[in-house]
């Protein structure tokens, strides 16, 4: 399988997507700032909303800004490559090749999912460690920088990797049955607004729940679509 990976990673022009990821990296730390940034220039948000104070409510929304936009970008590379090479037009060359679908549809598919699921982690850690790291010089809260502080964003960080797989596995699964690139990003915003909704009570454990949900679907979705990648064969 990874031969057919270092394949499509010499067929496919990667550039764009690896500029993408870069630039949610920036825009996530820019949100970090702005959210941090709003108890000083309001500060009445202080009284009716202190939560929002907190350096937790801040990374969380990082957490979520970078599950979000991840998603949205695996959704996109998974449409671009899996879903375009089983079109009516490109279908005949898939399934003229010399080796087993499955294996070229699950080559494609970890593609995707190894580099988001890097992507990820780099992007969340980096953006942490910068938006900590400055506190010393930009305080924007007076709340410490704590060692429980950094071990409870470990969980946040794998908990956004099934999240990000999971939720464009299901885009991916929606937006072949439909056949439309557009359905399957559509898809993808509408699954990651629970659990963007659920970060604004700052529970990790409903949105580790949540996470699991979506993973044991996306995992049944996956196997749904190898099975019609074989049934293509006949």
């Amino acid at each position: 399988m990874f031969k057919l990976m270092k394949l499509e990673m010499k067929k496919n022009d990667f550039k764009p997507y690896i500029l993408a990821a870069g630039i949610i990296s920036v825009v996530t730390l820019m949100f970090a700032y702005f959210f941090a940034a709003i108890p000083l220039i309001d500060p009445s948000v202080r009284e009716g909303s202190p939560e929002v104070t907190t350096l937790s409510f801040k990374l969380m929304m990082v957490f979520i800004l970078n599950t979000a936009a991840f998603t949205c970008l695996s959704t996109t590379m998974l449409g671009k490559i899996v879903m375009a090479a089983y079109q009516e037009k490109n279908g005949y060359l898939i399934l003229s090749y010399p080796i087993q679908r499955k294996k070229i549809l699950v080559s494609k598919i970890w593609l995707v999912i190894l580099l988001n699921t890097l992507w990820t982690i780099v992007s969340i850690t980096v953006v942490d460690i910068i938006f900590l790291g400055t506190q010393s010089w930009l305080p924007f809260s007076n709340e410490p920088v704590t060692v429980g502080l950094l071990v409870d964003q470990i969980p946040l960080i794998f908990t956004a990797v099934f999240l990000v797989t999971s939720i464009s596995l299901l885009a991916l699964a929606i937006g072949w049955w439909r056949n439309s690139l557009p359905a399957a990003l559509f898809s993808g915003l509408l699954l990651v607004c629970v659990p963007s909704n659920l970060s604004s009570l700052q529970n990790i454990f409903l949105i580790i729940v949540v996470a699991a949900i979506y993973t044991l679907a996306a995992v049944i979705a996956y196997h749904l679509m190898v099975n019609k990648v074989k049934r293509m064969e006949v």
